[in-house]
Formats: C-alpha cells, structure tokens, sequence
C-alpha cells in the first residue's frame, strides 16, 4: 500500500500532488523568519497528514482543521489514489460536506484525474463510511497482518509533531485503552496478539464482575458464611410444612388438638394460675400499705394537761418537755415510714401493671386456643391451620429468596476464580512466548539498532517484557555501553526520542517488505532539532531504506533544517524528489491557497 496521488475539485485552491515511488519532500521556504505570524507552521505542511488521514475514511470531527474550518471547505471534493501491492490502483472520493457518503473507483493505470467523473463511473458510489472501509480494506489486502483492518496501524506510519513522545504508544492512543494499541504492537512483532487481546478482554471483564459483585452485596445484604445455616433451616420447615399438610388434607385434628390440650393445660392455665394469684397478692399489700400511709398518730398534750387538771393532779414541768420529745420522735417515725412505704407501693404499683399485660396476653392465647377446640365447624379449624401453613410458608420463601442471592454471590465468585485463572494461565503464555522470541521480532529489533547505529552512533534496543500485571510494556532505547546494556538519557530527549520512533517505522516495513503490508512512511518535521551529520546520516538511511526495499517515505521540512556542507551551505534535494513547495509570501504559498485560518 502506498500513495499516489492526492487532489481535489478545486485545483487552484490546492493543487495537486503525485507522489512518488520512493522519497518525497514536502518544502517549506521560510523567507521572512522574523514575521511572526508567517512562520512554517502556519503554511499547512502538516496538514496534509490530517488531510491523507481523512482520505483514508478517518472520522470527521472536532479538532480537525475540514471540521473546525468548515466554512472554507464545504465546497471542496477530495481524491486519494492508493496504489495495491498485489498491482492496481484505486481512488476515492470524499465530499467535506457530505463525509459519510463515499465514493471509490478501482483503476489499472496510474495519475489519472476523476475530479470530473459522473456518478455513473464509480464501482462504489455513496457508501456509508463503515461500508466504504470494508471495501477499501478489502481491495488493499493487507494480508500480513489479516486480522488488522487497513486503518489500525496508520497512526504509526503517518506520525505528526503528536506523535513522537512514544514510540509505541502514539497520540491517538495516548486517552485510549492499552488493548486498543498494545494488541497490534505485539501482532506487528510477531508475538501472539490473540493471547494479549484475550487478557485485555478478561481484565476488563474481572473488574466489571468484581464491581457488580460489590453492588450486588449491598442489595440484597446477604453473608455467604450463612448458607449452610440457612439450608438447614429450609429443610426443618419444609418437614413441618409437609407434616401439617397431610394432616389438613385428610381432615386429622385429632393430634393437632391434643398438642393443643397439653399446651393449654400444661402452660398457658398454670401462667394464667400464678399470675392471678401474683395479681391477688399484691392487691392486698398495696390496700395494706394505703390503709397505713392514711392512718396517723395523733398525741394532743393540752388534752393530757386537762385531764391532769380536771383529777387534781399534779402535771410537772419536766414531764411536759418528755411528751413534747416524744411527739417529735414519733413524727420523725411516721415520716421515714411513709417515704419507704410510698416505695414500695411504686414498685407493687408497676408489678401489678406487668402482671395485667402478661395475663392479658395469655388470656387472648387461652380464648384462640379454646376457640379452635370449640368450634364444631371442621372447615373453621381448616382455616385456621392453614393460616399457619401459610406463615411457614412464607418465612420458607424468604429464606429461600436470600439463599438464591448467596447462589448467585456464589456463582460470581466461582466465575471470577476461574476468570482470575484463566488470565495467570494467559500471562503465563505470553512470557513464555517473549521469552522464546521469533524472526519477525528479531528482524525487526535487528534492523531498527542499525539504523540508531548508523545516524545516531550509538546501538539502540527495542525491548519486551511482562509485567507484574501480565501484561506486555514495549522499550525503545538507546545503549551507552553494550556490555551491561545500560541506556544513555540522550534516548529521553525529543530529538533523540524523534529518531527511535522514526528507526522503528522504518525497521517494521523493511521486515515486512516483501508482504503485503503497509510500504510508505509518513513523518513530518523529523529533521528538526539535529546537528547537520546526523541529519545527512539519516536521509542516506531513508535513500537506502526506499532503494533496497522498494519503499515509499514523505518527509516535511523546511528549508531552516535542511544539512549543511562543509561551506556550511545548504544541501538541497534532488528536485524530482520535492512534491510540493511551500513558502510565507503569501496565500499562494500555503498547502491551501487561501488565507491562513
């Protein structure tokens, strides 16, 4: 797969441009530097990615320049023709307006122009997106990697300035998920993804059971250590249940009734018996303790003065201060008295309240007992005996609902532990297979520390292993000494960081060279930020990465990072390999000739 020719409907507003076979430059001319808003970046070489990307069926949205742009660009058509590996040419057609509805037309010659094609000519016309990319999925045939659609990997083969932080993991993936990139990295390494994939999908699926697990729980508030007691209670009540049905089925009272007889006679009458006569008891002393708090002692001494008096007798002095005494003292007694005998008629005032409850109660047992015995209606005895199934029953049910939520707490804890299994099984699969390695990643790790080798001057590593999680971490770095494999931090700069993400592009299609995969490379501004001999290095390893393996590589730069000789004059490229000149003289200059948005 590589392209071939990008236009549109509107050549004087974007002109268009053919690709070649091998290297291809997109210019920029910089010619007022000190204009701040006349710099490179704002003549549209790095809209061409976005603008490629679009083309090869990406979603439109927020945040791409067509749709934040719309107004400039809703009259514009747009074609892409892609070149086959198995031979053949297809070109498709894309409307900014109406970007859902998709063209496609499958050619043998090359640079031909479809901009003026009538409906009728296209073998798809007006395709939805997800059926445009089924068909275009299937015309290119990228084989070596068949379970990929076309779309998975061009985010590693069309890098922006976005895109150089990670060689692995590149900006579309950066909010994403692990499994939506991790998967195809170690399918591109020769690794098996299916396994990777199959742990993704089995973490996520632990984490979601384990959450409704927990959710579940607080629900229904069942404890799982209950069971067996839970169990055993069903199976006492069932036995009852079943016992009392028989009964009731065949109209049999007759044990019921004196299971009836001994309870009456044995326990509620002699409760009943004692309490009445607790009730008795405590009558009386309360109306023994009224009758002593109502009495009082009288003692009047004028009335003993007067008798005195009245018989001539003599009353001393000294005897009337010792009745006085005495009047006291007994006062002071009638007092202590009364407090302990208001006391206790409190407590006895209480007791008997008790007692009232309790015997009303067994009372009521007593008369519904007595009713049943009574009756002479069998169908009343029916009823009533029925009710009492019918609570059994009941509580049966309830016991029974809270042990199907323990089978069911059980049952997800059953699945998990399996689940939990299953995935140390898979981790143990994948670091088998790192540890074993393969020819595709060999080749790949291979050639992408010769390429490090050759422009930066220094080996270079690409590494895999499984972490504490089972899951695989890719490493790209470079080595200061090969003996101990120690890295330099030159690999952490962004330059340096540039160079690993381009050598492992390249590394991966010259491995799959010579299958049907992905043969062009798209990496903007990657000459940026080198001395002027690592970026000769590098445009000699692309020249011999297009040559050898007949592969296609883009690259945009501007004239400010071209290398420099000896002279330090700049070196420019072969002319035929410029595809598109850019420059900040004005509208004419930028990728869209019309003012800059």
């Amino acid at each position: 797969m590589k392209l071939s020719k990008i236009y549109s409907n509107n050549d004087k507003k974007f002109k268009p441009i053919v690709f070649n076979e091998g290297l291809n430059i997109l210019y920029a001319t910089v010619k007022r530097p000190k204009a701040s808003d006349k710099d490179s970046h704002n003549l549209g070489k790095t809209l061409l990615i976005k603008l490629i990307d679009f083309m090869l069926l990406a979603e439109l949205g927020k945040g791409h320049f067509l749709y934040d742009h719309k107004e400039f660009f809703e009259d514009f058509e747009f074609y892409l023709e892609l070149e086959r590996n198995a031979g053949g040419y297809a070109t498709i057609r894309r409307n900014v307006t109406k970007n859902t509805k998709i063209a496609m037309k499958v050619h043998s010659e090359r640079n031909l122009d479809f901009s003026s094609a009538p409906d009728i000519v296209w073998d798809i016309d007006k395709a939805p997106l997800r059926q445009a990319r089924e068909e275009l999925n299937a015309f290119l045939g990228l084989t070596a990697i068949p379970t990929c659609s076309y779309r998975k990997g061009l985010t590693y083969f069309l890098r922006t300035q976005a895109d150089y932080s990670d060689v692995f993991q590149t900006s579309k993936f950066v909010m994403g998920k692990h499994v939506y990139w991790k998967p195809f990295v170690a399918n591109v390494l020769g690794f098996p993804f299916e396994l990777v994939e199959e742990k993704y999908k089995i973490d996520d699926a632990i984490t979601q059971k384990e959450q409704f697990r927990k959710e579940y729980s607080k629900q229904v508030g069942a404890d799982p250590t209950e069971y067996d007691r839970i169990k055993g209670t069903i199976e006492i009540k069932r036995e009852e249940v079943n016992e009392s049905r028989k009964k009731i089925d065949s109209f049999n009272f007759f044990e019921k009734e004196l299971s009836i007889n001994a309870e009456l006679v044995n326990q509620i009458e002699r409760r009943i018996a004692y309490l009445n006569e607790q009730l008795y008891e405590i009558g009386l002393e309360i109306e023994r303790i009224r009758d002593s708090l109502a009495s009082k002692v009288s003692f009047d001494l004028a009335q003993v003065k007067q008798i005195f008096e009245d018989a001539k007798i003599f009353f001393p002095t000294q005897l009337t201060k010792s009745y006085e005494d005495l009047q006291a003292f007994n006062a002071k007694l009638s007092e202590d008295r009364n407090k302990r005998l208001e006391r206790r008629l409190t407590v006895l005032t209480g007791g008997k309240a008790a007692c009232e409850t309790e015997l009303s109660k067994f009372n009521r047992e007593r008369e519904g007992i007595l009713e049943v015995l009574q009756s002479k209606d069998t169908f009343t005895k029916f009823r009533l005996f029925q009710t009492e199934i019918i609570q059994q029953e009941t509580k049966i049910a309830q016991l029974e609902a809270e042990l199907t939520n323990l089978d069911a707490m059980s049952r997800i804890d059953r699945e998990i532990r399996e689940q939990v299994q299953h995935r140390q099984e898979l981790a143990l699969r994948i670091e088998a297979a790192v540890n074993a390695g393969n020819s595709t990643y060999t080749s790949i790790r291979h050639k992408f520390n010769e390429i490090i080798r050759e422009v930066l001057g220094h080996p270079a590593l690409l590494s895999t292993k499984v972490n504490a999680e089972g899951n695989l971490e890719f490493n790209a770095q470079l080595i200061s000494d090969e003996q101990t494999l120690t890295a330099t931090s030159e690999g952490k700069g962004t330059s340096y960081k540039k160079m690993l993400c381009a050598a492992f592009d390249m590394a991966v299609l010259e491995t799959y060279a010579d299958k049907s995969f992905y043969r062009f490379v798209y990496h903007d501004g990657i000459l940026e930020g080198f001395d002027n001999r690592v970026k000769s290095r590098f445009l000699e390893a692309v020249g011999k990465y297009c040559n050898d393996y007949k592969l296609q590589y883009i690259l945009t730069v501007i004239d400010a990072d071209l290398p420099r000789g000896i002279d330090d004059a700049r070196i420019p490229f072969p002319r035929e390999t410029i595809v598109r000149e850019l420059h900040d003289a004005g509208d004419s200059g930028r990728l869209f000739n019309m003012p800059k948005f």
